[in-house]
């Protein structure tokens, strides 16, 4: 009887040795990874993604009505893309008319310049170069064309017919000389026959009478010779007023030249300013993204509506924009963080297994506690800057959206789980001894 009993026993510890010698290993190892491992410690505090610190805002200075849109919310665009076009009739309609009046002011240039420099025909090369038309171009070609063989004609015949007059003055003044000649010569003779005549009534050949008749002759010839010179000086100051009124007629129309190029060189400019400003106008009309990245806030989506001038369009997002997170710390963990304190960041949206936690590191603390108005949660504001090259990987697979929640945790150190346990005990017990 004994001996079945000893062997009942015997057979039942047997699988309970067996386990126990399988167990205690286990159990050994357990212990020693409790004491000895070293886990992660982190202070965790809620937070979320903020996008914004150089988003590019979009608006137009002057507003316009809307003729399309190109982009949608939340839309991947590259720098210099066509967002949005604003109608520019109205600007285009105010243009022609600009352009009209800066070729013309440009072929009036050209006429001018020409008339100035005396040249025979006129150089148009700047009016056919300008970016108008060919038959507005030859319209106003023509026209100063014409004027230019007008003008020169004018002055022509106002030269030619000063230049019959002197020509005419100074063929009379040749005719005096040759009767002015011819008269003291004549005096010259008749005072010889004077002479002889005296000697011959001397002898009583000739009669008193014939020779009273030659003296009065005489003088009349002298008389006649001096009337001859003023009329020649006369003439010849008419001469000289005939070059003053041709060089006055030469300088009137080069100073009228030259009023008439400064006039339409400074109407030139104006034009051409308001031509500038107009051009900028409608080149504002097709709105440009300033630089690569995601769309965001638009504000408009209708064909029609109206942009106020500087209106807020919608925002842009840079594609090489730093991921910043701002964290929500609880004042007990404030000693544990810091700048340049190193984080996992969490995105409380996507799941671990797709996205898991990202690094980051603390770029900031704010200086006083900060107190939440709505909940009157205290917390100090954290922020923190995402390891770019670690988050590269996952940035294709994920929508990243301004406010979105995330989970920061702040490392501080490293501790084993015997520390996780034993330590609540230590100070709660630590406590309970120093309570009066």
């Amino acid at each position: 009887m004994n001996i079945f009993k000893y062997e009942y026993i015997n057979v039942g510890k047997a699988p309970l040795n067996v386990g126990l010698y399988l167990f205690m290993p286990i159990l050994t190892i357990l212990v020693v990874w409790t004491i000895f491992a070293p886990l992660n410690s982190a202070a965790i505090a809620p937070g979320k993604i903020i996008l914004d610190l150089n988003r590019k805002i979009v608006q137009h200075y002057e507003g316009g009505i809307i003729q399309s849109i190109l982009v949608k919310e939340g839309q991947s665009i590259n720098e210099n893309d066509t967002i949005i076009v604003i109608q520019s009739l109205s600007h285009l309609s105010e243009m022609n008319p600009i352009r009209d009046q800066i070729l013309n002011f440009k072929a009036q240039l050209a006429r001018l310049f020409a008339e100035k420099n005396n040249l025979k025909e006129i150089e148009f090369s700047v009016v056919k170069s300008f970016d108008i038309p060919d038959d507005r171009k030859n319209y106003y070609i023509n026209i100063h064309q014409d004027v230019f063989e007008n003008n020169r004609l004018s002055l022509s015949n106002k030269e030619k017919i000063l230049n019959s007059k002197k020509r005419q003055t100074l063929n009379e003044i040749i005719g005096l000389k040759a009767l002015h000649k011819s008269k003291v010569n004549y005096l010259k003779l008749n005072k010889q026959l004077l002479v002889n005549s005296t000697n011959l009534n001397e002898k009583g050949i000739i009669s008193n009478t014939s020779l009273i008749e030659q003296k009065k002759q005489i003088v009349l010839l002298e008389g006649e010779i001096e009337n001859i010179k003023p009329t020649i000086a006369k003439l010849k100051e008419i001469v000289m007023s005939i070059g003053l009124e041709k060089n006055e007629l030469l300088n009137e129309f080069q100073k009228n030249n030259l009023n008439e190029i400064q006039t339409t060189t400074t109407k030139l400019l104006n034009l051409e300013q308001q031509l500038i400003t107009l051009q900028d106008r409608i080149k504002r009309t097709v709105i440009k993204a300033p630089v690569s990245g995601r769309v965001l806030d638009l504000q408009v989506h209708t064909k029609g509506a109206v942009i106020s001038p500087g209106m807020r369009i919608l925002d842009i997002i840079p594609d090489n924009d730093q991921l910043i997170v701002e964290a929500r710390l609880s004042p007990q963990d404030i000693d544990v963080v810091r700048p340049k304190t190193i984080a996992k960041i969490q995105l409380s949206a996507y799941k671990t297994k797709k996205v898991p936690k990202i690094d980051g590191i603390v770029t900031s603390v704010s200086g006083d506690v900060l107190i939440d108005k709505l909940t009157g949660q205290q917390y100090f504001a954290v922020r923190l800057i995402v390891n770019e090259k670690n988050f590269s990987q996952f940035k294709n697979r994920i929508e990243l959206y301004p406010g979105m929640p995330v989970d920061v945790f702040f490392i501080s150190g490293e501790r084993t789980l015997a520390d996780y346990i034993i330590s609540p005990i230590v100070d709660a017990a630590y406590r309970s001894f120093r309570e009066e």
